[in-house]
């Protein structure tokens, strides 16, 4: 493998944001390695498909290698969630995945 989960945030929200449900959001850091030849939707995929409990979104943030994690912009983000749209995570029950889609946001060079 050429990557790794090195952080897992629960971005949730809930009632103390003035919503009825909590709403499961997931961020995942990934540090890849220099000789990574994974595509990134690929990883991101991945991820999801291991994720085993029921949410609204994820959010997967890619960081290259010399890449401060969380201290400077992400090489790379793609969003899993309702219509691509990580603001859309309200739209759907969480385990409802019939309008997921996934979103490429920024990658880097």
């Amino acid at each position: 493998m050429t990557w790794t989960i090195v952080h897992k945030d629960d971005l949730g929200m809930g009632a103390e944001m003035g919503y009825p449900e909590k709403i499961a959001r997931l961020g995942y850091h990934i540090k890849l390695e220099p000789n990574n030849e994974t595509p990134l939707l690929e990883i991101a995929k991945e991820i999801v498909e291991e994720t085993k409990t029921p949410v609204n979104a994820i959010t997967v943030f890619f960081w290259k290698e010399g890449q401060k994690v969380g201290r400077e912009v992400a090489y790379a983000s793609i969003d899993w969630a309702p219509f691509g749209k990580w603001e859309s995570a309200d739209t759907a029950n969480a385990g409802d995945y019939t309008n997921h889609e996934y979103n490429i946001l920024w990658e880097g060079k």
